[in-house]
């Protein structure tokens, strides 16, 4: 990950150089210390692994009684289409998963076609709604993909996103097998969440 050795490159020379002067406050990205963080992610389309026996396989990987707050479990988020798989995931079991520390929200729909920003707002407005009706006891969404990640302009998404409440939009993985060509990597060269800015450089805080 180039941008993040560039990063730490410079936060080391911060540090070093103004030794005589003054000591530095220096804070980690995570938790203990620890080097790097995969965010699990699925979407369910309502035809593969079920949400629940993914969620449930996860409970049965994490060490008896771990910590949330110290990112001991094992947790993902599932972004599911409203009103698929009706009858398959409660509300109650949604919110007990919920509880546990993971992640239920959107898979927001576009039918991998092109979208406005009218239309993507639609989009969004009508199925976060329709969320909301099948699972009422969990919290608004902070964090979606889109189906399937469809990009059509350069900050529309990011900007509807954040109207909706969701700060992290997760349309990016390293996919697919031909252009991976089963190598590990990280395509835009950092491992690390960066805010979206606009084309003068505001960020965006999403």
């Amino acid at each position: 990950p180039q941008a993040d050795e560039l990063q730490r490159l410079l936060a080391n020379l911060i540090h070093q150089l103004t030794l005589d002067r003054q000591p530095q406050p220096r804070f980690w990205y995570f938790p203990k210390r620890h080097k790097a963080v995969v965010i699990m992610t699925g979407d369910h389309h309502g035809c593969c692994l079920a949400t629940r026996e993914r969620f449930r396989h996860y409970q049965a990987q994490s060490p008896a009684g771990c910590s949330l707050a110290d990112w001991e479990c094992v947790r993902a988020t599932s972004y599911v289409y409203p009103g698929k798989g009706q009858g398959e995931l409660s509300d109650a079991e949604a919110r007990a998963f919920d509880e546990a520390g993971f992640e239920l929200a959107v898979h927001v729909n576009t039918e991998c076609k092109d979208w406005t920003p009218a239309s993507l707002d639609a989009a969004y407005t009508q199925q976060l709604a329709a969320f909301n009706r099948q699972f009422p006891s969990l919290p608004a969404p902070v964090t979606n993909r889109t189906h399937c990640i469809v990009w059509s302009d350069y900050v529309t998404q990011p900007q509807v996103a954040l109207r909706h409440g969701v700060r992290l939009d997760t349309n990016y993985y390293y996919w697919p097998p031909p252009w991976v060509r089963d190598v590990p990597g990280v395509f835009p060269g950092s491992a690390l969440p960066m805010r979206f800015a606009v084309p003068d450089g505001r960020t965006i805080d999403c």
